[in-house]
């Protein structure tokens, strides 16, 4: 009786050729090398969102303690929300405003892909 293997069990049984485990090797080293890459260029945004995440954890640790030494803590806790809200709103405006000013044909195109075909003409008067 000959040996019906389902398919499965074939590719279970189908070892890799040389030239395949080459490409397997060269696949995972290309991606290993995009990642390594993205990490490098992404590392001053990465940085800027852990010094965010330890400031966060600062101030709220000194409004815990304000909140013990008083029962203040909501006022403390509006003040910090309020003040440095603000600053990191006016931090976030300057920094679009840079990118803006820096190629601004660039973002009205962006813009304009957004907006549907039989409006283009309008937006692009304004």
């Amino acid at each position: 009786m000959p040996n019906k293997d389902s398919p499965n069990e074939v590719a279970a049984n189908k070892e890799l050729t040389y030239v395949e485990k080459a490409w397997y090797t060269i696949a995972i080293f290309a991606f290993l090398v995009v990642v390594i890459l993205i990490i490098r260029v992404a590392f001053n945004v990465l940085l800027m969102a852990l010094a965010g995440s330890l400031i966060a954890i600062y101030f709220h640790g000194l409004g815990d303690l304000i909140e013990r030494k008083t029962k203040l803590f909501a006022t403390a806790q509006q003040f910090f929300s309020t003040s440095f809200g603000v600053l990191g709103d006016l931090y976030i405006i300057l920094f679009l405003g840079i990118f803006f000013t820096a190629s601004p044909a660039l973002y009205k195109n962006g813009i304009l892909k957004l907006i549907p075909s039989t409006n283009k003409p309008l937006a692009k008067r304004y």
